[in-house]
């Protein structure tokens, strides 16, 4: 399986201690768990093997309040903050 560098903010876990990350796909779009290794933590950054893939969009905020199904509303990097 590949590795994948991903922000600390993106990991959760499923309440079970077993580690996840979410993506956003589909249509409408809607936040999918994917069960995820964690092969290190880093400072402010995580290495995770899993069934990702790197055209995969990831949250990496508000990953406690997410629900399988939950639509979400995809935020660019370089979008300027609403203030």
């Amino acid at each position: 399986a590949q590795t994948f560098r991903l922000p600390a903010s993106a990991l959760g876990d499923d309440g079970k201690k077993n580690a996840r990350v979410w993506i956003a796909k589909g249509s409408p779009i809607a936040a999918q768990a994917v069960p995820v290794t964690v092969q290190q933590y880093l400072h402010d950054a995580v290495i995770v093997s899993g069934d990702l893939h790197a055209d995969d969009k990831v949250i990496t905020a508000g990953v406690h309040l997410l629900t399988p199904g939950m639509l979400v509303q995809p935020v660019l990097r370089s979008a300027p903050a609403a203030l």
